[in-house]
């Protein structure tokens, strides 16, 4: 019975929705449309919110960390580091990835889309093998000696070698590796691969410790420069003595006087974690784990327009305990060193004249590190930019400067002269180069300055008597084919100028000769088809004996890699060696020692047999 009624009641059930479909079938179809047309409303509306929404702008809110010590760090490198979104939304963004794959699949891999986006014991005596820019400041090389011993680091590789004239050989060699790093903590530090081939060296005064500066990866992400100590007092058997690890990349570094100055760069990235201190603080690890810079030993300016921090360290020599350490964001530019300062720069752009042209500013800030510590004494602001290290030099408390300065109408070279008790202009040459050069070297020396600008490949060399400050005269060499990219002081009123020549692929090596406060040109020695280094510590200066060595590649008939020696004798530079030696002509070096010229690259050495006479002059 139960059954029946089931199916009774079922077919009634079928019996009045056929009926109700019969007696009303537009209402039906009004309403299956009605819920389709809405569910496309609905989709179309969550479309048009994804494609058009605007996508935010606006920092991440960071009130979170307002209990921080490094809080007001955290407020200027947020608004530094946050990356807005390239498009407006989606949809442009969408687009934009559309165009790009149409001109790919029409044009292949060789479209080039725009660019959208606007770093054993004895009595060893050392011997200064390095062109040092301050007497007394000593930088870091890739090549130290004793008067028994020549060092040169190959990469991560120490060579050893022993002084015995021609007969000379490599004795041993020790390699800094991943192993060779003592570790005190749970970080593991790790060699740089990309940079292996970027490390420098000190050897101490008495002979018997070299301390390395490597660059490392920390955890295998985090960029940092190890400063390892190794014991060299038998070179025949060198041993780590101990290491200290500085976040962020090698700039530069000096030793003065049994002290270490290690000056990085460290860069924060976009968005950074602000919970992870090593995301967006520089740190040491000396034993122990890296720890931050303190707050309170952070300098910045009130506005960040760089997120780079440079970090300065003084360690001892002997022992590699770090006696202070400072961060100063914003700044990261170029390092000059004086007896008793270092100056760091950043480069800003300010708003000149009425049409408001934004022109290149540069702030130079003054660290004394002849104290216990390190004391940040202040900044000054400048017209234009610096070239390099050369174009800064400190004088009888004075800090002399020389850019090149740009307006709208063109480029040209300003000097200025600093007050470093007050940190003001003291006097100033504005706009000395003909409009359109460019500042290409400075030399300072004491009361004078030698500039070489250029306006592709002309070059004048303006010299700048600076014995008044309240009447700095100057006066050019005129128009000169080519452009020094070093100026070196040569000694006995010559200037070395070393650079380019008539054309883009020929070497040049001039002299010039200081007359009646201005100087000319007195002989060159030039070599057509070549490529050669312009890191200035690859050079050989030799100005007692007048002599000028580096490496060049010569492209005249093959590709060959050699090394020159010239000496100016009777105002003419005369070749004394021209020799094959392979290898990167940035990493060779040279030694003359009795002789005997010593030559080094990656790929080897030379000993060449040199005259006696050339000590004579």
């Amino acid at each position: 019975m139960r059954k029946k009624e089931k199916m009774l009641n079922a077919m009634d059930l079928i019996d009045d929705k056929y009926i109700a479909e019969a007696a009303n079938p537009v209402n039906v179809k009004i309403i299956k449309n009605w819920r389709r047309y809405s569910l496309i409303a609905a989709c179309l509306m969550v479309l048009g919110l994804y494609l058009f929404w605007p996508l935010n702008t606006n920092p991440p809110d960071v009130s979170e960390y307002s209990g921080s010590e490094y809080y007001p760090i955290i407020q200027k490198l947020n608004v530094a580091t946050f990356q807005k979104p390239v498009y407006k939304n989606n949809f442009t963004k969408i687009n934009a990835f559309l165009s790009s794959f149409y001109y790919f699949m029409k044009y292949g891999a060789d479209y080039n889309a725009p660019d959208t986006d606007n770093t054993p014991p004895d009595n060893r005596t050392y011997v200064e093998t390095t062109d040092n820019q301050v007497a007394g400041v000593i930088e870091a090389d890739l090549i130290k000696r004793t008067d028994r011993y020549i060092f040169y680091l190959n990469g991560t590789r120490l060579e050893v070698y022993e002084i015995l004239g021609e007969e000379t050989a490599m004795v041993n060699t020790f390699t800094v590796d991943n192993t060779t790093f003592m570790q005190t903590s749970n970080i593991t530090y790790s060699l740089n691969s990309l940079y292996d081939n970027q490390c420098e060296f000190f050897l101490s005064d008495d002979g018997k410790t070299i301390t390395v500066l490597v660059r490392c990866l920390a955890d295998s992400k985090r960029y940092c420069v190890g400063v390892i100590s190794l014991d060299v007092s038998n070179p025949l058997r060198i041993t780590a003595k101990k290491s200290v690890f500085v976040s962020g990349a090698y700039l530069t570094s000096r030793m003065v006087d049994g002290e270490l100055l290690l000056i990085n760069r460290f860069t924060v990235g976009k968005n950074p974690n602000f919970s992870d201190e090593a995301s967006f603080l520089p740190q040491i690890d000396a034993g122990g784990g890296m720890k931050s810079i303190p707050a309170d030993h952070i300098i910045s300016p009130d506005t960040v327009d760089a997120a780079q921090y440079t970090v300065v360290c003084k360690l001892d020599e002997a022992m590699l305990e770090v006696k202070d350490a400072k961060a100063f964001l914003s700044y990261a530019g170029d390092i000059y060193v004086s007896t008793n300062s270092i100056y760091t720069t950043r480069t800003y752009y300010a708003q000149k004249g009425e049409d408001k042209f934004y022109a290149p500013m540069t702030e130079i800030l003054r660290i004394y590190y002849k104290g216990e510590g390190l004391d940040y004494k202040g900044s000054v602001s400048i017209d234009g930019f610096v070239n390099n290290q050369y174009s800064l030099d400190e004088y009888e408390n004075i800090l002399r400067v020389v850019t090149t300065t740009n307006a709208q109408s063109g480029s040209s070279a300003s000097l200025y002269c600093i007050d470093l008790e007050t940190l003001q202009i003291a006097a100033a040459v504005k706009d000395f180069a003909p409009l359109g050069e460019t500042v290409r070297s400075v030399r300072f020396d004491k009361q004078a300055a030698y500039v070489c600008t250029s306006v592709q490949l002309t070059d004048p060399v303006f010299f700048f008597d600076l014995r008044d400050l309240n009447n700095i005269t100057y006066t050019d060499t005129g128009t000169i084919e080519g452009f020094s990219t070093s100026l070196v002081n040569f000694g006995d009123g010559y200037l070395l100028g070393i650079g380019t020549g008539a054309e883009w692929t020929t070497l040049k090596i001039e002299i010039y000769k200081e007359a009646e406060n201005r100087v000319v040109s007195v002989c060159k020695y030039e070599i057509k088809y070549t490529m050669f280094s312009e890191e200035y510590k690859s050079y050989f200066i030799d100005r007692k004996n007048k002599l000028i060595g580096l490496g060049y590649t010569d492209y005249n008939d093959s590709i060959e890699d050699r090394y020159i020696l010239l000496k100016l004798e009777d105002d003419e530079l005369k070749e004394l060696v021209n020799a094959p030696l392979a290898g990167d002509n940035e990493k060779k070096r040279a030694v003359l020692i009795d002789d005997c010229f010593y030559m080094f690259s990656p790929l080897g050495f030379l000993v060449r047999e040199i005259q006696p006479d050339i000590r004579k002059n």
